[in-house]
């Protein structure tokens, strides 16, 4: 996360609870109009605990936070397309040979 908002010049606001809920809530309007599939969150040695501070905002959770990433996956029309792809791909190999 740390990354994403320092490469996009974003700031964090002071409020830090409301500041992750929009990010969240984006998050979860992309998936609503079908940008990404899905989408969680990872702790760099995929730890649990990390997931959990973050979660339940207990201590210094919005450093943790920070040192999360955000995995996506995508839509399955865009899965379906990279595999028609592969299939052309292999049929024009096999014509070729």
């Amino acid at each position: 996360m740390r990354a994403l908002f320092e490469g996009a010049g974003i700031e964090p606001e002071r409020n830090r609870g409301r500041f992750k809920d929009e990010i969240d809530r984006a998050l979860k309007r992309l998936k609503q109009d079908g940008v990404i599939s899905n989408y969680w969150y990872m702790s760099e040695k995929n730890q649990l605990a990390a997931c959990q501070v973050v979660e339940k905002r207990i201590g210094r959770w919005f450093d943790a936070y920070l040192n999360l990433f955000i995995n996506f996956s995508p839509p399955e029309i865009i899965l379906q397309y990279y595999r028609s792809l592969a299939k052309k791909e292999a049929l024009a190999e096999e014509k070729g040979s």
